[in-house]
């Protein structure tokens, strides 16, 4: 049986195929496909469901994110997960060399995930994250992890945009909070942008590379969630705000990672795993 730390090739497979794109599925399916696999990714404890079904936290920080394919890949925000990268290298320490596969250690790992964060799908679904499956480029501010699902590798079938967006280019912009789905249109307004960050979980006085800005707004709890092309492409992850805007909870212009960046890490970390197997 295969341990925690391995990828199947049909996991790898699947990842690959998803970060592809899937450029002859109508924009429709395409858009659907995106916003019915966002999810909430959390960095906190989490107390029982609610009256109503929800999985409330109790404490922390989180976002959105991306799941890419059926077997868990997400891509998300890297600060969404910057202070869950420690718990989830003290967990892999602690478990490294036991014998667990992924099939017995999803319940030891359910528990862990209560106290210190997880995944949280739209059906209101908890899932752990594989200790060992945790991939960052902290200067694009963007992270590749693996939540821990029960079903077989599969890529979520949607476009992808490697192009540029160009100035006015209309854009989506769907982020989940609280498994609620929210939705912003808007227009590129910067195409490359490195915004100075002073995000309590990015490094401070880092600089964030290579990404675009738009006049989109969006509510706390909108990092990692998707840009989407009114074509029904995947353009981008959520990353921060340009300015801030004090009613109804809105946090102001919204600037992302770009697609093509994205695939970047995704390919480079699959790589790095083949050559190490």
């Amino acid at each position: 049986m295969k341990r925690l730390a391995e990828i199947s090739l049909e996991s790898r497979v699947a990842l690959a195929s998803a970060i592809c794109g899937h450029n002859d599925i109508p924009a429709e399916e395409s858009e659907e496909n995106i916003r019915t696999n966002l999810v909430n990714v959390c960095d906190g404890s989490f107390s029982s469901q609610s009256p109503d079904g929800q999985i409330c936290m109790k404490g922390g920080k989180g976002g959105s994110g991306l799941m890419i394919t059926t077997d868990g890949w997400i891509v998300t925000a890297y600060h969404n997960i910057k202070l869950l990268k420690n718990r989830l290298d003290e967990i892999a320490m602690q478990i490294s060399h036991l014998a667990f596969t992924e099939q017995n250690i999803r319940a030891f790992l359910c528990e862990i995930t209560k106290r210190c964060g997880g995944v949280v799908d739209q059906n209101k679904k908890l899932y752990p994250i594989n200790p060992f499956m945790y991939f960052a480029s902290p200067q694009m501010d963007i992270a590749l992890i693996k939540a821990m699902t029960d079903r077989e590798p599969a890529p979520v079938r949607f476009k992808v945009s490697y192009s540029d967006l160009k100035l006015g280019d209309e854009i989506m912009l769907f982020g989940l909070k609280n498994q609620r789905l929210y939705s912003q249109y808007g227009k590129v307004t910067l195409t490359d942008f490195s915004p100075y960050s002073k995000n309590e979980f990015t490094e401070e006085g880092s600089v964030i590379n290579d990404t675009f800005l738009t006049d989109a707004y969006g509510t706390s709890g909108f990092s990692g969630g998707a840009f989407t092309t009114l074509k029904g492409e995947f353009a981008g992850l959520s990353l921060y705000k340009q300015k801030q805007f004090d009613y109804k909870g809105e946090i102001g212009c919204i600037g992302g990672a770009k697609a093509k960046n994205i695939a970047q890490l995704v390919n480079d970390k699959m790589k790095e795993l083949a050559e190490t197997k």
